[in-house]
């Protein structure tokens, strides 16, 4: 395989907050355990396909360009410890996880390309951390 992969967690968020006002146990979310997730940052979000989005209890909504099949679902990603709450946009059936930049940016991850793997932003010392643009103004 080329590129970089990567295990990931898919859950379902809307199962979560179902489980947060007691009508579902944790044991009953939905969820796909991803052995190898493509990481692709010229792709904006995160890709799924059909049979993932079934998996997840998703149902595709709205009109279906030629390249990808709208999913129009939220879903939890957990990748090397690190969350983030995203929606969801199609691939085609056989087609890996892809993750783009919007979720490696919101769990802070950057790409090592010389090592071929996800590692912490080095302009956060490594650690998870967001940055709130203008956050000096908010003081």
């Amino acid at each position: 395989m080329e590129g970089i992969f990567v295990p990931a967690v898919l859950e379902n968020q809307a199962d979560w907050s179902l489980v947060r006002r007691g009508v579902l146990l944790a044991g009953q979310v939905r969820r796909v355990d991803v052995t190898y997730a493509r990481i692709d940052p010229d792709e904006p979000g995160l890709l799924l396909s059909p049979g993932v989005a079934t998996a997840l209890g998703l149902e595709p909504l709205g009109p279906q360009p030629a390249h990808t099949v709208n999913v129009g679902r939220v879903v939890l990603l957990t990748v090397q410890g690190r969350d983030c709450i995203m929606d969801v946009s199609g691939v085609a059936d056989g087609s890996p996880v892809v993750i783009g930049r919007m979720p490696l940016l919101a769990m802070d991850w950057v790409i090592d390309n010389f090592g071929q793997k996800l590692v912490g932003n080095p302009d956060h010392g490594g650690e998870w951390m967001m940055e709130v643009p203008h956050a000096e103004e908010l003081k």
